[in-house]
């Protein structure tokens, strides 16, 4: 009598192994960055691999942060695993981090670091309680579970788990980052994360919620790379002592976010008294952290007002885009259409500083965005 559920056990556990052999297979490990050559483990700092979010399609998405890029111009070799969509339930994406980081060992790299998000964080964490695979980690917006808009119940709210298994870390540095207005993050995960990591007498850091980013990708963009990449480097390279270590942003150059966008210095036209529009203001889109590079090159004394849209990548399949732009002063506000269609408004604020929106062309989508000037 007992044959038939014993049968059924024996089977269930032989299918499972074989779908989990079967993705642990279709993980791919690949240089993050097609275009730049290895150096290799004599040449190189050391190893970073990169693990993307959770799938939402059938394709994932494995392009890398913008953070990264520094990492590799500063002498690291930048890897990514690849998982697919079927994997998302399993672990063979631990198991896959795991072996890779050996891997990397025994190749010869000196540092091997995992650098996750979302779910890869996730990920990076559970292969980070394993002793020896890194020497490093850093993690981006953990998370698990959904998010509230998308998850039934209070199902996300699991996702604050993420600090139990900090508990588990062998002890090495590590680095985690949380956003403000993350759709995943069921909030009050910072301080116990802190505690977590300094239980484990190594360094540790936690950025929490840095001014100006909102959101669940906002790791991933230029903006976030241009303010806190040499801080994420520096952390990865030195050999600090035990205790928390603090991740400031650098101060980014006029001349730097110009020459990234393509754009110079014009000679500038007033020919009414709102001269104080004139010249380049900077910012970027709360989630995403995109950058926009708005230069008013001419205000008339008819409201008129022409203007350079710029706007940076969202993945590195792009590039930085300026757009002409034209429009008015009307009621107080900077009203300006892009060529690509796009509605700008814009009102200066006693603080100097210009708040306002990008919509989209059929006005479904609104983007606010707070610009400072840099010139």
């Amino acid at each position: 009598m007992e044959r038939r559920p014993r049968l059924a056990v024996a089977l269930l556990i032989g299918a499972s192994l074989v779908v989990g052999a079967r993705a642990l297979a279709e993980i791919r490990f690949e240089p993050a960055f097609a275009r730049s050559a290895a150096l290799g483990p004599d040449r190189a700092l050391g190893a970073i691999v990169y693990n993307h979010g959770q799938a939402q399609r059938a394709d994932p998405n494995p392009d890398p942060p913008f953070y990264l890029d520094s990492a590799r111009d500063s002498g690291w070799d930048v890897f990514r695993l690849v998982r697919p969509k079927a994997d998302e339930r399993g672990d063979a994406g631990v198991d896959a981090l795991a072996e890779r980081a050996v891997a990397l060992r025994a190749q010869g790299y000196r540092r091997v670091v995992s650098v996750g998000q979302s779910f890869g964080s996730w990920i990076t964490f559970e292969a980070g309680a394993r002793a020896g695979l890194f020497d490093a980690i850093v993690a981006a917006v953990p998370a698990r579970y959904g998010s509230w808009s998308n998850t039934p119940g209070q199902a996300f709210r699991r996702n604050f788990e993420i600090v139990s298994i900090a508990r588990y870390l062998a002890p090495m540095p590590a680095m985690v980052i949380f956003f403000d207005h993350d759709d995943y993050d069921p909030g009050g995960r910072a301080a116990p994360m802190r505690e977590a990591l300094a239980d484990k007498h190594s360094t540790y850091a936690v950025l929490d919620r840095p001014p100006g980013f909102a959101g669940h990708a906002s790791a991933h963009g230029t903006a976030f790379a241009r303010l806190y990449a040499a801080c994420i480097v520096e952390f990865l390279r030195l050999a600090s002592p035990p205790g928390e270590f603090q991740c400031r942003p650098r101060a980014a150059s006029a001349a730097e976010i110009e020459r990234a966008f393509g754009m110079s210095r014009v000679t500038l036209a007033a020919e009414s008294d709102l001269s104080p529009l004139l010249g380049h203001w900077w910012g970027w889109y709360q989630n995403g952290g995109r950058e926009v590079l708005l230069a008013i090159d001419r205000v008339g004394a008819d409201g008129t007002v022409t203007a350079q849209y710029g706007f940076g990548p969202l993945n590195h399949a792009e590039g930085y885009r300026v757009e002409p732009a034209a429009g008015r002063l009307q009621e107080g506000a900077l009203r300006l259409v892009t060529s690509g269609h796009a509605r700008l408004e814009y009102r200066l604020a006693e603080n100097g500083r210009l708040f306002g929106s990008w919509n989209s062309a059929d006005g479904k989508v609104l983007l606010p965005i707070e610009l400072r000037r840099i010139d």
